[in-house]
Order: C-alpha cells, then sequence, then structure tokens
C-alpha cells in the first residue's frame, strides 16, 4: 500500500506569503500576483479559480518554485525554502507533485508506462531497478491501470488511462500534496467523472491533499473544501467553499458561480444571452488606481476608483478584497 510520508502536526503543508510576482514584458511590467497568502492544511484541499490571465498558473508555479517571487516567501513544511538551491530544494519537490491537464504531453512517449511511473524514483535516486519496477506496478493497480499496459507506450492508451498514469507518476515519491492544473478538462465527461472518483478515493486512502486549478468550479465544489478566487493578480475572495458558493460576497465570484449551469426539471437553466462579466478588462500591464475589477462592476462606488481593495475577514468567515461587499451582497 502507498502510503505519504507526511508525519501530522499544525504547520501547514505550504503558506505563501504575500507574494508578489512581476514580468518585464515589451509593453511594461506585468503583475502577475499581487500579495498573495495563501496556506495549505493538511487534509484540506483548495481550488483556485479565475479567468484566463488571472494569475492562477503562476501562482501554482510560483508554489513549486519553479518561478521565484519577486518579493515575499515560500514555506513547504515550516521551512521557509523560498532562496534555496536547486539542489537544497530536491527533498521538498518530493513533497509537491503535479498533475498537468494534457496527460499525453506530459508523459516520456518513448518511455513505457511503467518506466515513466517510475521516472521520478530514477530521478531522485531511489531503490533499485527492481524495486521500481515492483512500485510502477502497484501504482498502476492503484490508480485503475491494467498490468497487461506495463511494457506499452503512451500512445496506446486511452486519454483517461493517460491521465491515470500521470497521477501513478505524480504518487511515485509518495508526496503530501498533489497540484492538479485543470487536470480533468481535456477529458470526455464521463471518464472526467471516473478520474475525480478515482482522486477522491485515492485523498481518503492516502491522506493527501490537493490544490486544485480548474475554471470547472462545479469540479472546485465537489473536490476543494477551501476556494480561493483570483482576479488580475489578487485574491478577491477566499473561504470555506461551501460557504463562498452559498454566499459570494465580491461581485466577481457572484458571476462566476451565477455561469455555472443549474439543472431543474424543466431541463438545463440557460445562461443569459449576455456575458455576466460587464466592460471591458483592464490591461494586465497597465492596471487602473483602485479597484480592478471597477471597470465592470456594476456597483462600483467613487473609493473603488480611488483606492485599492483589502482583503479583509467578513461575517460568514470569507476573506473578500471589495469595499461595497456588503451592500453588494444586499442587492444581489
Amino acid at each position: 500500500m502507498i502510503q505519504s510520508v507526511f508525519q501530522p502536526d499544525d504547520t501547514p503543508i505550504v503558506k505563501l506569503e504575500n507574494i508578489t510576482k512581476r514580468f518585464r514584458t515589451s509593453r511594461g511590467d506585468l503583475l502577475a500576483c499581487n500579495d498573495i497568502t495563501v496556506q495549505v492544511d493538511k487534509g484540506i484541499s483548495l481550488g483556485v479559480v479565475g479567468e484566463s490571465g488571472s494569475g492562477k498558473s503562476t501562482l501554482i508555479k510560483t508554489l513549486q518554485l519553479l518561478e521565484r517571487p519577486t518579493k515575499g516567501n515560500v514555506w513547504i513544511g515550516g521551512q521557509n525554502v523560498t532562496l534555496y538551491s536547486e539542489k537544497r530544494l530536491k527533498p521538498f519537490r518530493r513533497r509537491i507533485q503535479f498533475v498537468a491537464q494534457d496527460p499525453y504531453s506530459s508523459l516520456f512517449p518513448n518511455m513505457t508506462i511503467a518506466q515513466n511511473i517510475s521516472e521520478p524514483l530514477y530521478v531522485h535516486g531511489i531503490s533499485d531497478k527492481k524495486e521500481r519496477r515492483d512500485k510502477a506496478a502497484e501504482l498502476m493497480e492503484l490508480v485503475g491501470i491494467s498490468l497487461s499496459y506495463f511494457h506499452s507506450f503512451p500512445h496506446e492508451l486511452s486519454g483517461g488511462q493517460q491521465q491515470r498514469v500521470a497521477i501513478a507518476r505524480a504518487l511515485a515519491l509518495s508526496p503530501e500534496v498533489l497540484v492538479l492544473d485543470e487536470a480533468v478538462s481535456s477529458l470526455d465527461v464521463s471518464i472526467q467523472a471516473q478520474i475525480l472518483n478515482l482522486l477522491q478515493r485515492l485523498k481518503k486512502d492516502l491522506g493527501l491533499t490537493y490544490i486544485f486549478i480548474s475554471h470547472n468550479l462545479a469540479v472546485i465544489r465537489l473536490m476543494c473544501e477551501q476556494l480561493a478566487v483570483m482576479y488580475l493578480g489578487r485574491v478577491v475572495e477566499q473561504g470555506n467553499s461551501d460557504e463562498v458558493f452559498r454566499n459570494p460576497l465580491h461581485p466577481y465570484t457572484r458571476s462566476l458561480i451565477a455561469a455555472i449551469p443549474a439543472f431543474t426539471n424543466n431541463g438545463v437553466t440557460p445562461l443569459p444571452s449576455e456575458s455576466l462579466l460587464g466592460g471591458n478588462r483592464p490591461s494586465a500591464t497597465d492596471l487602473p488606481k483602485g479597484c480592478a475589477y471597477q471597470t465592470r462592476c456594476p456597483f462600483a462606488t467613487e473609493i473603488c476608483f480611488r483606492e485599492e481593495p483589502k482583503l479583509e475577514a467578513m461575517g460568514n468567515g470569507s476573506l473578500v478584497a471589495c469595499h461595497n461587499a456588503m451592500s453588494a451582497s444586499d442587492n444581489a
């Protein structure tokens, strides 16, 4: 049985502290992440949602230190690893593994399924060849891949099977956290359900924690206890997933949730013919003064054009960056 190496205590598995990430572009500096603080506790999975360009992928790359932050700190297991060299980071990378959106492009096409799964063990110098083969077989059975594919190559498998292989490979180092970047969006709907069921079982059996990036809020609601909503590099709402879905306070969060089709006795509730997000989104290289959402917000007032809202605690336990969160909620 594969088990997580995590030893439980009260220390967050991962904490991002005041993370800011800037990129130099020909059009000026792009502020991909702006003073973001989030933490991931054992067994409490985090969903990160937002439009394309909101900074989700940059945040996750920074969490894995694939991108170094311009400012702020990355903590893993209570240690500040922000300035660690690649050599020093290697044991910490074992604790957080990644599952990509496109399983085929994430696998080595010239390696067999067993070789793909056992490659992390080889890279980290764990076990001998026979033990790595045995571990690959164990992982294949764990994720529901027939051992008849042991010597097959990725192109011989379906998309759903390829994603199971990618998950098995991510589990090879017995991580505490799996980072899943749109991990089911490229799959057929029926296959998505199978992969999500697999992930739920693995979370329970192995004590895993997930960080989910997804445009599909239904997936986030199913898989994650905590939710962070990003807009143009900032977290604008954060809290317990059930509470945020039940009572979203930021106008942007409400627009995202309103765009989820609802199933009723009369069929699927149609979405509005016009976008729920009115106005124009500002350029990430030329953000307006004040609230970045001001150009699309129907509740914007004078202070929204003058002061950038801070992420503050609300009565429902959520954190919201909106000057008019409560009044806007009353008028929703």
